[in-house]
């Protein structure tokens, strides 16, 4: 959510906008702007009110009608990112929630125009990245979970090991004060599985800062692994296929009675079994051509106008 305001941030001041970044949902201001799950946005007192989505994949558990659990007709405007949520958004723009009172807009994703909007800057930029980590030149895995628990890392460290594979770990922060509380589990599990990896990995793995955009590094690795994450969506940019495996569980801490399926789009991730992870990566990178090439036009359905997303951004604001 941070980094999809901080590069609308950087054309506000091309734009002539003064701006802030704030936790206090309830500022008031001449325009707000909102990327999260609006249900924690309890009071607008904003003049003019933007909402969209906080990730790729908010609502999953309930598509196509996300807005049936969040409302969105408290703002004043919605934006979308790519076709597919435009068409979860017409089968369900019957109902009210769905409905920003002025208007719902598809200008695509912020995200991507620190890629596409000068790609040979984002290339050596990347270029740049690749020394920083100092790997070899073994294959290399990017492995970022939702929730860290019920020993999901330490399955995709001891495969990396037995492959000889790189292996870079992007986890959340969840530092907000009430994350804190609510997932301590899932902080304490991220340190345990941090720790084990540099003592089975050593100079093999590079652990991202939290606070890092994990944009800065998709491109410098060869397959994704995750759970549930948006992240599956965002790799589809740097046509990088995904792995999840489906019984791998979700939940909020250790008890493993609350714990849940995942929900799994096959749309955009290969699947396996935990059993198999090992294999499956190994049949990944024998047949890499082929995976590649059943995700690599996706990233159109996902993301439109890839080079001027926060361009419509500020048409919208300014009209």
């Amino acid at each position: 959510e941070f980094h999809i305001g901080k590069i609308l941030s950087k054309t506000a001041k091309k734009n002539n906008f003064d701006f802030e970044f704030t936790q206090n949902l309830e500022r008031q201001s001449d325009i707000g702007f909102y990327c999260l799950d609006s249900n924690y946005v309890k009071k607008v007192n904003a003049k003019l009110s933007i909402i969209t989505l906080g990730g790729l994949d908010q609502g999953k558990l309930i598509w196509p009608n996300m807005w049936q659990k969040e409302s969105w007709n408290k703002f004043d405007i919605g934006f979308l990112p790519g076709k597919t949520w435009k068409k979860k958004w017409l089968l369900s723009s019957w109902d009210i929630n769905s409905r920003p009172k002025k208007s719902m807009n598809l200008i695509g994703w912020p995200k991507t125009e620190m890629i596409f909007r000068n790609i040979k800057k984002f290339k050596n930029d990347q270029s740049k990245m690749t020394k920083k980590l100092g790997f070899k030149k073994n294959k290399t895995i990017i492995y970022a979970p939702n929730r860290e628990l019920d020993g999901k890392a330490k399955e995709v460290i001891d495969a990396a090991k037995k492959l000889g594979l790189n292996l870079i770990i992007k986890h959340f922060a969840w530092s907000q004060p009430h994350h804190k509380i609510k997932l301590q589990d899932i902080r304490k599990n991220i340190e345990i599985s941090n720790n084990y990896a540099q003592k089975i990995l050593g100079k093999k793995v590079y652990i991202v800062n939290p606070s890092d955009n994990i944009m800065n590094y998709y491109g410098l690795a060869n397959l994704l692994i995750t759970d549930q994450s948006s992240v599956i969506y965002e790799a589809l940019l740097f046509d990088l296929p995904s792995l999840s495996i489906s019984d791998w569980k979700s939940g909020n801490n250790n008890n493993s009675q609350n714990f849940r399926k995942l929900s799994i789009d096959k749309d955009v991730c290969i699947v396996c079994l935990r059993k198999d992870i090992k294999n499956k990566i190994k049949n990944i990178f024998k047949n890499y051509n082929l995976y590649k090439k059943k995700i690599i036009d996706k990233k159109h359905n996902y993301f439109s106008y890839l080079d001027r997303s926060c361009e419509n951004f500020y048409k919208l604001i300014n009209i």
